[in-house]
């Protein structure tokens, strides 16, 4: 899998950013699709308010606290869609507030795709591959989330 970052341009000439899309390969498989038993995280709390420090904090602590590395990349996956899904459903964050919320998605996306690049190729084993299956079509989800609310960065 390759991933792209790139820009848009509406009609306007605004630039927003849809951050990144994973393109698929030739060889892109079923078994990387979207599983219907698989829940997407809801925002319950605006980034806007006083509140929201407390879900950072909190998942900060969260992620903190987890040794394994393959169990870190499945909480990051997690709070990256958890991210989408803020910068979606609140139409009222403020663009310096919605930038901050693409940092830490970008941010926990590099984590991801290093952790899972840097795992020896002797320890890549049913875990691994299941996680890589999951990691992928979660990116794509969170891809068609984000592509949905540009970001106006002007």
């Amino acid at each position: 899998e390759s991933v792209q970052g790139y820009h848009n341009y509406n009609e306007l000439g605004d630039e927003s950013v849809y951050v990144y899309e994973l393109t698929k390969s030739a060889n892109y498989s079923s078994d990387l699709e979207w599983n219907t038993l698989w829940t997407w995280p809801e925002a319950n709390i605006n980034p806007n308010s006083y509140l929201y420090y407390l879900v950072v904090l909190k998942e900060y602590i969260t992620e903190s606290n987890i040794q394994n590395e393959l169990n870190k990349v499945d909480i990051l996956i997690w709070f990256s869609s958890k991210r989408a899904e803020e910068i979606s459903k609140y139409d009222d964050i403020k663009k310096q507030k919605k930038m901050k919320l693409v940092k830490s998605y970008e941010k926990d996306f590099y984590t991801i795709i290093n952790i899972i690049k840097t795992v020896p190729l002797q320890k890549r084993d049913g875990a691994y591959w299941d996680l890589v299956k999951k990691t992928i079509p979660n990116f794509v989800e969170v891809n068609k989330e984000l592509r949905r609310t540009p970001i106006k960065l002007v």
